[in-house]
């Protein structure tokens, strides 16, 4: 098939269709799709059309007729509200369509979801299941902050092996991981690093004079890596370092009995997952005549809402809008190729923000 005649035969197939796909056209033709994608680039040179990941659309055309990607989070506030913004941003840049699921860490509802993905034979598929159990050789008893036997929500590994297995399709993990599989599809990943993103909280408040510190934890995922962090820290620093995990997000009387116990032991730095449980505590010490900021010092988890406490909080940031962004970045590259593809493990490190209830150290501030 000649050149100019190739490129007429996409112009046709694009008006016809409404979009293009690289793999399809070069196993059609029996050409290498490096060939198409050059076709693609000249045409688009032409302003005859636009290429997007995987392919092309006319110009002007709507993304809805992209590759289409799955996206099943936990819910669309809090933390995955960004996570959710960032895939969004990812599938208006590079000509995607994007199916969001929710399933509220419910067995029953995460199942059914799953399975309405499956039948949708996506091109796609993000997932942020419920917790899976901790990856590897990690085990309850390694990682005293895992608690999915004692009320987080977990979904088997097998479970989401089975899912991959069945899609078909790039399957990107987000914030879960998976025990390597010698046989079977092994999804590639995409996550925070909150093993760093607690041990640069650590290291911020004892930049600030602290030996001592009290981790107060929602049970949730976060905590293996969050606890991972602290155990570096206190190998690293020799700093002594309490735990402190509730269930769920606690009511009053529950954050009166945590703020009291923090100060009956004599705590004077916190490090808070999430951010309203930091909200929460600042409120309490306040009450109690404590200074936060300044005889108390607290540095939040997430960055969610750690602005919107009565004194704004220092906060650890996972990156999460690039989480999404990069996830399905992700599959949409594993996508736009007729060859396997290695399995990706992006692992993207959380900022420190710093604001009133853990300023600067006054070396930092050039304060003597």
């Amino acid at each position: 098939m000649f050149m100019d005649h190739r490129r007429q035969l996409i112009l046709r197939r694009l008006a016809r269709d409404g979009s293009i796909r690289v793999s399809e056209l070069a196993q059609e033709w029996a050409v290498n799709p490096m060939t198409i994608r050059r076709d693609l680039a000249e045409l688009e040179g032409r302003g005859q059309l636009r290429r997007v990941y995987g392919g092309a659309l006319p110009m002007g055309g709507s993304d809805g007729s992209g590759p289409r990607i799955g996206l099943m989070v936990p819910d669309t506030e809090r933390y995955y509200r960004a996570v959710v913004s960032g895939a969004e941003r990812a599938a208006r840049q590079l000509g995607a369509r994007l199916v969001v699921a929710t399933h509220f860490y419910l067995e029953e509802l995460e199942r059914e979801r799953l399975e309405k993905l499956v039948s949708l034979h996506l091109d796609g598929l993000v997932l942020a299941t419920r917790a899976l159990q901790p990856p590897g050789a990690v085990t309850a008893g390694d990682l005293p902050g895992w608690t999915g036997d004692r009320g987080v929500a977990t979904i088997s590994d097998q479970g989401v092996e089975s899912i991959i297995d069945r899609m078909r399709c790039p399957v990107v993990l987000v914030e879960r991981q998976l025990p390597w599989r010698s046989a079977g599809v092994n999804p590639s990943v995409v996550r925070s690093s909150h093993d760093r993103g607690a041990l640069m909280g650590v290291q911020h408040l004892r930049d600030l004079g602290h030996d001592r510190v009290v981790a107060v934890m929602e049970v949730s995922p976060t905590v293996v890596g969050i606890n991972r962090g602290l155990q570096e820290a206190r190998d690293r620093f020799g700093i002594d370092i309490d735990v402190i995990e509730v269930e769920g997000l606690p009511g009053p009387s529950e954050v009166d009995a945590v703020a009291d116990q923090v100060l009956a032991r004599g705590h004077t730095a916190i490090l808070a997952h999430p951010d309203p449980l930091g909200a929460d505590l600042v409120d309490r010490f306040t009450a109690a005549g404590r200074s936060v900021g300044d005889e108390i010092h607290l540095v939040s988890y997430n960055d969610v809402t750690a602005t919107e406490a009565a004194i704004p909080l220092t906060a650890v940031a996972p990156a999460k809008e690039e989480l999404g962004y990069e996830a399905v970045r992700m599959a949409l590259h594993q996508i736009d190729t007729s060859t396997p593809t290695a399995v990706q493990h992006l692992t993207l490190v959380p900022r420190l923000v710093v604001r009133d209830s853990a300023p600067q150290p006054e070396s930092a501030t050039g304060g003597s």
